[in-house]
């Protein structure tokens, strides 16, 4: 786990997620998206605000689960802002057909600026066992 200090945190565009990565930043603002890639196992975001929009750090897909295969145990975002993103707040294209995720969990999460590019929540192919999309923490 990676906790970040209040501030801003350029990415330059999609940051490419090999394996498990957990980010807590209270007052942290991110620029831009994660492409998660391989044996990732866990993938966890809470108390951050992401943006897509920013010219120099454009994503345009918040969290992209890569088309050459995905594993992981666990997506979880909580507590978090997602802005300006052009597509998608999650996505696997047609060929994602590999990505096996159990659990796939949103919690008090505020969506805003979004594109019209794909739909909001695209999981097209792949297997997951649960997607959780709540308002408050249970």
């Amino acid at each position: 786990a990676i906790t970040l200090l209040p501030g801003e945190y350029k990415l330059g565009g999609p940051l490419t997620v090999t394996s498990s990565l957990n980010l807590y930043g209270p007052g942290a603002v991110v620029y831009g998206g994660f492409t998660l890639k391989g044996d990732v196992e866990s993938f966890g975001l809470m108390d951050l605000t992401c943006v897509g929009s920013d010219a120099e750090n454009k994503a345009d897909i918040f969290i992209n689960l890569d088309n050459t295969g995905v594993k992981a145990g666990g997506i979880y975002v909580s507590k978090c802002v997602v802005d300006g993103y052009a597509k998608s707040v999650i996505y696997a294209s047609n060929t994602a057909d590999v990505f096996e995720v159990g659990s796939i969990q949103f919690y008090d999460i505020v969506v805003k600026n979004m594109g019209t590019g794909q739909g909001v929540f695209d999981l097209r192919n792949g297997k997951y066992s649960q997607f959780m999309l709540q308002n408050g923490r249970p």
